[in-house]
């Protein structure tokens, strides 16, 4: 249960342009979540060719991430989501 049927990866290249599009946000005053830290994984994610996969940690005052419902409900997790709605 991927956005636009994909499977839920990042590559280096999409992940810093997040992080250059929530930065500009922030810089502008626009209420947005703020990075963190870029990370590598160490594995190589299949797109048009190989590329390395990464991760963008964001933080934000007050947030609730969507996807974290869709995962466990994904699963078949009702007990993963009850503490977290």
């Amino acid at each position: 249960m991927f956005s636009r049927m994909g499977d839920g990866r990042a590559t280096v290249g999409p992940v810093i342009r997040e992080y250059l599009v929530s930065e500009g946000m922030a810089a502008l005053r626009i209420p947005t979540t703020r990075s963190l830290a870029i990370v590598t994984t160490g594995e190589l994610v299949a797109r048009e060719r190989m590329e390395p996969g990464a991760v963008l940690t964001r933080v934000a005052s007050s947030h609730i991430r969507v996807g974290t419902f869709q995962y466990f409900y994904g699963q078949k997790d009702e007990d993963a989501i009850r503490p977290i709605s």
